[in-house]
């Protein structure tokens, strides 16, 4: 096994990662349980001792993975998302949503084994055997102007990602690093419980910023309101300024 980065592609996520980019996305975690923010902290400090400083963390409370983003981010440094970047009909989006998670029962995400994308980002990776992520993108392309799902087979959850698209290895050290970092990836970050999805307005695509954040609990009656998604989660009333 060798592990290839694309520094192309490094140097194009890293500056969408430290980008002010104002989108919606619905997710899970914010935070996880205590003992996958545990064994997360330890796979760190193992990374850390193996190549210091390489590497950008996610913080602990803004874990997370993706259920799907039905409006990808703005790039611009102001304002925060406005009424009239969402659907036009904000009702049938707001319905969706209710409808959507009290139908889902709540569910367990295993978060098998790790991986270096060629991009450079550190994930965890989940399966998906009761295809929630395929069941939220059906019921919401209902509703029109959201954005198209992506990769709806299995979960991630970004750990971290390379802070430089300089050379990964120290060449004499090449070796020795490959051979732990793939005894690495074959960890597990353990199992979560999930109960709620978040939809959030963020302001990073690393959630790092959140302009506003509204729970959607699966198996339970959800109650969302057309005022309420506007003023939980921020959403200003003005003209959009710059652009996607």
């Amino acid at each position: 096994m060798t592990l290839v980065l694309d520094p192309k592609r490094m140097r194009t996520t890293l500056n969408k990662n430290l980008a002010t980019s104002y989108g919606l996305t619905l997710v899970v975690g914010l935070p996880f349980p205590q003992p996958v923010l545990v064994r997360a902290a330890r796979l760190r400090e193992q990374v850390e001792t193996l190549l210091p400083g390489r590497f950008r963390w996610y913080a602990p409370d803004h874990l997370h993975a993706t259920v799907m983003a039905p409006l990808r981010g703005r790039y611009r440094e102001e304002p925060p998302l406005q009424r009239n970047e969402l659907p036009a009909d904000l009702n049938s989006l707001v319905n969706a949503l209710n409808n959507c998670f009290s139908a889902l029962q709540p569910f367990s995400l295993e978060l098998e084994s790790l991986y270096l994308t060629p991009d450079g980002q550190v994930l965890a990776l989940g399966s998906d055997p009761g295809q929630v992520r395929r069941r939220v993108a059906e019921r919401l392309s209902t509703v029109p102007g959201l954005g198209r799902p992506e990769g709806l087979d299995n979960w991630h959850v970004t750990l971290g990602y390379l802070q430089t698209s300089a050379p990964f290895y120290v060449e004499p050290e090449h070796a020795r690093c490959e051979a732990d970092w793939i005894k690495l990836l074959t960890r597990s970050l353990g199992t979560v419980a999930v109960d709620r999805v978040w939809l959030a307005h963020y302001a990073e695509r690393t959630l790092n910023r959140i302009v506003g954040k509204v729970p959607l609990f699966l198996g339970r009656l959800n109650a969302l309101t057309y005022d309420g998604f506007l003023t939980t989660l921020g959403i200003g009333q003005g003209p959009p300024i710059g652009r996607s």
